[in-house]
């Protein structure tokens, strides 16, 4: 099927251009294109810095020197299979929360949550009430800190839903979300706090 243009006509390609069709070829033997006949031209620089530091300063190989050899020695699989596979010793950790703990530690306040659960009387419905406590001090370190949610790690577990404020100097206040045991503490994740009760 031929390519018609919008009047309806048949499609013609342009041929060759017509500038072209009386131009001589470049004759080939009076040409000499460089670098594209690939002969090897070696130069040899006579004033080498390179052999003349060689030859003033007595330079060895030092492959020679410590008697180097190429390593011809292969290892069957199996014999490097039972090389990995040998039980690794590991030195037991010493006190490794206490050393944490005084190399990064900062000053955190917390205010606990207090859940209060009472039952009617009448009915039997539980109702849960939340307070807060009395605020305290520890010491934590924090592993994880970013807009919206921060990382901690302390030797006393905090109650979930308390409220932390670590003295990190960025005044806001936390809550702790999730609790994990990790390392002879506890790791626990917070996010922004809507409540943020007096530290002063």
């Amino acid at each position: 099927m031929a390519i018609r243009d919008r009047n309806g006509a048949i499609y013609k390609l342009r041929g060759p251009n017509k500038l072209m069709e009386n131009q001589q070829l470049w004759d080939q033997q009076h040409v000499r294109i460089i670098n594209m006949n690939f002969d090897r031209i070696t130069i040899v620089d006579q004033n080498n810095p390179h052999r003349e530091f060689i030859e003033a300063y007595d330079v060895v190989d030092i492959g020679e020197e410590l008697g180097l050899v190429d390593n011809s020695v292969t290892i069957s699989a199996q014999k490097f299979i039972d090389e990995i596979n040998e039980p690794v010793v590991q030195r037991p950790m010493i006190d490794m929360p206490r050393r944490m703990l005084d190399r990064n530690s900062i000053k955190i306040w917390c205010v606990p949550v207090i859940w209060k659960k009472t039952v009617d009387s009448l009915y039997g419905d539980v109702r849960t009430t939340k307070s807060y406590g009395n605020k305290f001090v520890f010491d934590g370190v924090i592993v994880m800190d970013t807009d919206l949610s921060m990382r901690f790690w302390s030797e006393i577990e905090i109650p979930k839903d308390s409220v932390v404020f670590p003295q990190d100097g960025q005044k806001r206040c936390w809550k702790v979300d999730e609790i994990e045991e990790k390392t002879g503490g506890y790791l626990m994740t917070t996010s922004i706090s809507d409540v943020n009760p007096d530290f002063s």
